[in-house]
Order: structure tokens, then sequence, then C-alpha cells
């Protein structure tokens, strides 16, 4: 009689003979210093598992699911993870650079104390999940969902999030946020106050009623966005670009902005009161109505823009250039201008002497 010895298609037991795992379940496991590194994962299930210290560097998972789980100081380089499910579960301390997600839905995940570069989370989903006191540098989300998502003390350098909806997610203030690109994202009354946002790229993206307050946008760039109703209050904007956006009543009050550069945009109701923008343009702009008073507009340029009832009052334009403005009867230039502008004919460049009062002739 052959002894017939039934296969052991346990996790560990399916490793002793292989490099994959294929259709096991665990439940209420621990897995502490396994060696899963270069081991395939085809439609396992984990539940209530512990992964302590767990080498799993250049790992598959295919199809698997893991309900309840929690991986503590993992290696996790090069891990790829591909149509895969992970709800109600942690990563703390975990490592390992190039990281590629792809279709994968977190559900009330939280991911802390952690620093990665080259991870690349592609049609992922995260759904009220965390991610806290961690580092992405060099990252990319493309055509994923961030919903209900909170970010917590995280710092994100040169990454892009591109074609990702975004909706009720949330930066927290204490996020460092430098060099990213943000594409088609949703952040409708998102409150940026007081934040660090230098050269951050907004392309594409509604930003209705946001709140940018006393926040850092040197060098941020907004193209082709919806900004109708934000709050840009004191804001510290040198270099700042906005290109066929919509800033209707934007609130510019008390910005430093100097250098930036406003194009093909809508600036009508926008209001700048008190703002400096010296050696800024202003470039075929719907500027209607526009609150432009005692604004410091030394060497900027405002040119081919609509100004019909535009407030241009008490305005300082040492050397600014002003040309071809398309103006009405309420216009008003009152106070403007005291100091000398430069003309705008190419024929004669010199110094031309304003009123002190009235529209510049």
């Amino acid at each position: 009689m052959i002894n017939y010895e039934e296969p052991d298609l346990t996790v560990l037991g399916q490793l002793e003979s292989g490099h994959a795992v294929l259709g096991a379940k665990a439940e209420a496991e621990i897995f502490r210093g396994v060696d899963f590194k270069g081991v395939a994962f085809l439609e396992c299930v984990f539940t209530s598992c512990k992964f302590i210290a767990a080498d799993m560097q250049e790992s598959q998972f295919l199809e698997c699911k893991f309900f309840d789980c929690e991986f503590t100081d993992c290696s996790i380089a090069n891990i790829s993870v591909l149509r895969s499910e992970i709800s109600s579960s942690s990563f703390v301390s975990c490592k390992g650079n190039k990281q590629t997600w792809l279709e994968v839905r977190f559900k009330d995940c939280k991911m802390s104390d952690f620093s990665y570069e080259a991870v690349h989370l592609v049609k992922c989903i995260f759904e009220k999940s965390v991610f806290s006191d961690g580092r992405l540098f060099r990252f990319s989300i493309l055509d994923s969902r961030l919903d209900h998502h909170v970010f917590d003390g995280m710092s994100f350098e040169q990454g892009n999030v591109l074609k990702t909806k975004t909706p009720a997610t949330v930066f927290k203030k204490n996020c460092n946020i430098d060099t990213m690109l943000f594409h088609e994202a949703d952040f409708d009354g998102h409150d940026w106050q007081g934040m660090k946002l230098p050269r951050i790229q907004f392309v594409e993206c509604s930003l209705v009623g946001s709140l940018f307050n006393n926040a850092e946008l040197s060098s941020s760039g907004f193209q082709e966005c919806n900004l109708e109703s934000a709050k840009m209050f004191k804001i510290q904007g040198d270099y700042a670009r906005f290109s066929k956006s919509n800033l209707t009543k934007v609130i510019f009050l008390e910005s430093k902005m100097s250098s930036s550069q406003f194009t093909e945009s809508e600036l009508a109701g926008a209001q700048f009161d008190n703002a400096i923008l010296d050696k800024a343009v202003i470039l075929k702009c719907n500027a209607k109505k526009m609150q432009f008073d005692s604004v410091d507009f030394s060497e900027g340029t405002f040119e081919d823009n609509d100004v019909a009832g535009a407030k241009l009052t008490n305005l300082k334009l040492n050397f600014a250039k002003l040309d071809r403005l398309l103006e009405d009867d309420d216009t008003d230039w009152t106070g403007s201008i005291k100091s000398v502008c430069r003309l705008n004919d190419d024929r004669d460049n010199r110094p031309k002497i304003v009123n002190n009062a009235g529209r510049p002739k």
C-alpha cells in the first residue's frame, strides 16, 4: 500500500516547497521574521494576521485580500501588489523603496512612520484611510481615488497626483508639500490656510471656495483651474502663476505677490486692495469690477485687460507699463498715478508724467 500524504497548503507549508503561495488562507497567524523575499502570492486571504519584521522585498501579491492585519517593521522594497483588497489594516515603520500598487483598494487603513521613494499607485482607491508621520519622495498617484482620505504630518516632495479624484480628502496643516503636481483634482472648499505650498502646480483642478489665507505659494502655478470665491488673504505668492483660470471674486487682500503673473484669466470682482504686485504681469484678463486699490504695481505690466467698472485707485505705478485697456465710465483711477509710468509705444520709451487723479493720458 502506498501511503499518500496530503500536501500542506498553508502559507508556510507552500513556502517550503517553492517560491509561490496559491490560494492559501491564514487566520490569526503571526509571521515574525519570515522570509517572503521574492515570493509570489496568488488569491490568498489573510485575516487578523500579524507580519512582524518580515522580509517581503520583491514579493508579489496578485488578487489577494487582507482583513484586520498588521504590518510592523517589514521590508517591502520592490514589492508589487496587484488587484488586491486591504481593509482595516495598519502599516507601521515599514521600509523599502520602489513599490508598485495597481488596482488596490484600501479601506479604513493606516500607514505611519515611513519614508518611501519611487512609489507608484495606479488605479487605487483609498477610502477613509490615513497616512501619518511619513515621507513620500518622487512618487506618483495616477487615475486613483482618495475618498475621505487624511494626510497627517506628511512630507511630500517631487510627486505627481494625476487624474485622481479627491472627495473630502484632507491635507492637515502639519504637512509639508514641496514641488508637486496636481492634475484634475477636486479640492473645493479645502482649507490650506497657513500651509507652506512652494512650487506646487495645480492643472485643471477645482478649488472653488478654497482657503489659502496666510499660505506660502511662492513659485506655485494654477493652470486652467477654477478658484472662484477662493480666499487668498495675505498669501506669500512671489512668482506665482495663474493662467487661463477662473479667479472670479477671489480675495487677494494684502498679499505679497512680487513678479507674479495673471494671463488670460477671469478676474471679475477679484479683490487686490493693499497688495504688493511689483514687477507683476496682468495680461489679457477679464478684470471687470476688480478691486485694485492702493496696490504697489511698480514696474508691472498691465495690458489687454477689460477693466470696465474696475476700481484702480491710489496705485503705485513707478515705471509700470499700461496699454490697451478696455474701460467704461465706471472705471475709476482716482488717486492714481503720482509717479511716472512707462510709455508703451516702442517709438518713445521715455518716462511719461501722469496726472495725480483721473485716467492715464
